[in-house]
């Protein structure tokens, strides 16, 4: 699976469809109920955040290390083959351990799956990975990836769009420059099997992936459900 730029002026760039919001997750009242957590490591603290009283954060201590998979669970949210999820980040960066976003997640209701795509942000790039089987083999391929710094221990905000570009996936990554989104690029990734890995998918859940004592605050799905 390669990492393709943005096309060639002369070729029509097919801009996204309209989404509605799903889901708005300000993380200031238990959030059990509408997202599923891989594991009890976490907390909402009144200790950082962006808007008040509270953000989530990942309680790991010491030396432990851990990845906190997390999927919002509104029926809107259980399958969005096409849309957006945002989210403010304060990052504690650890090797192996970046935190980001899930979409196209194949997770059943109340369980865990590592098939999907994932946007991982680490302190110089953020990348699209995409998991896959085949042959009873999983696979972990890039599909994007954009050369960005991201602060450790700082607040910033990042969206992530994908649709459907044909057989291929089309993804936007966009920064929040304290007034509006700017748009880091669309790139598409193309591959001759695989294509738009998981389209026609009955579950594509969103989520997030939390780690090691970091914080996110005021998360947005969006999609067309």
């Amino acid at each position: 699976m390669g990492i393709h730029m943005m096309p060639p002026l002369y070729e029509k760039v097919i801009k996204p469809p309209i989404w509605k919001l799903l889901l708005f997750e300000e993380w200031n009242t238990d959030p059990s109920t509408r997202w599923y957590f891989s594991a009890a490591n976490w907390e909402l603290s009144t200790s950082e955040y962006v808007s008040a009283p509270t953000s989530l954060r990942e309680t790991i201590n010491g030396t432990v290390e851990f990845i906190l998979p997390l999927w919002a669970v509104y029926p809107d949210c259980r399958c969005i083959p096409e849309g957006e999820i945002n989210s403010w980040f304060r990052p504690r960066f650890r090797v192996g351990r970046p935190l980001g976003f899930h979409f196209r997640n194949q997770a059943t209701e109340g369980t865990y799956s590592a098939l999907g795509y994932r946007m991982l942000l680490h302190p110089t790039a953020i990348d699209v990975l995409v998991r896959y089987v085949i042959n009873s083999t999983s696979y972990d391929e890039a599909v994007a990836s954009w050369a960005l710094a991201v602060t450790d221990g700082a607040w910033s905000r990042w969206s992530l769009r994908w649709w459907n570009r044909g057989a291929d996936i089309a993804l936007e990554l966009r920064s929040w420059d304290g007034a509006k989104w700017v748009s880091e690029g669309i790139q598409y990734g193309l591959d001759a099997d695989h294509h738009s890995l998981y389209k026609d998918s009955l579950i594509n859940r969103a989520g997030l992936t939390h780690s090691y004592q970091s914080y996110l605050d005021d998360t947005e799905i969006w999609g067309l459900s």
